[in-house]
């Protein structure tokens, strides 16, 4: 996780490549907690701009599983959680 501004910037990878998800300040400050999840679902809308795309986080809400989750690996000392987007 990177914040700048309030504004914060997180990059989601699995097997099939990466994303970053941008939260602005006021949806960090809404769910912050939630990112503190294993499990969590993403509500956004996709930003394309001069040829790169973003997800904008508008929501999140944590997923509370019934199966003990893998530890995910930490490449960059924030990664705590999957991402379920729809």
């Amino acid at each position: 996780m990177n914040e700048r501004d309030g504004t914060v910037f997180v990059t989601i990878e699995d097997a099939f490549g990466d994303v970053q998800i941008i939260l602005w300040g006021d949806v960090f400050a809404r769910y912050s907690r939630e990112l503190d999840s294993l499990v969590i679902e993403v509500r956004e809308t996709v930003s394309k701009w001069d040829g790169m795309s973003n997800v904008i986080v508008t929501s999140l809400r944590a997923i509370r599983v019934g199966v003990k989750m893998p530890r995910a690996h930490d490449w960059y000392g924030a990664l705590r959680f999957l991402v379920v987007s729809f």
